[in-house]
């Protein structure tokens, strides 16, 4: 699996979603480390807040949210369209 990269924005622990991958694949422990990349945090604070908006606040929290690839596609760059209008 290699170790998964995970950031810190305020009090809030974000993590790739490489994470939900080893939790579907019955990982109890993984290998994390501190990101060094800088990212948009501006972005990554509205993605933080939509998870928390909508109850997500573990890796767990988002089984029931599985798609296709084709849909999640569709959802993710409608919502980020939106986003950019806005």
């Amino acid at each position: 699996m290699g170790v998964i990269p995970i950031k810190k924005i305020n009090n809030t622990i974000f993590d790739h979603s490489r994470v939900f991958i080893a939790y579907q694949a019955g990982f109890t422990k993984i290998p994390l480390i501190w990101e060094d990349k800088k990212l948009n945090w501006e972005l990554c604070q509205i993605c933080i807040k939509w998870c928390k908006d909508e109850r997500r606040y573990s890796i767990a929290d988002l089984k029931e949210r599985v798609t296709d690839q084709k849909d999640y596609e569709i959802a993710w760059y409608k919502r980020c369209n939106d986003l950019h209008k806005s």
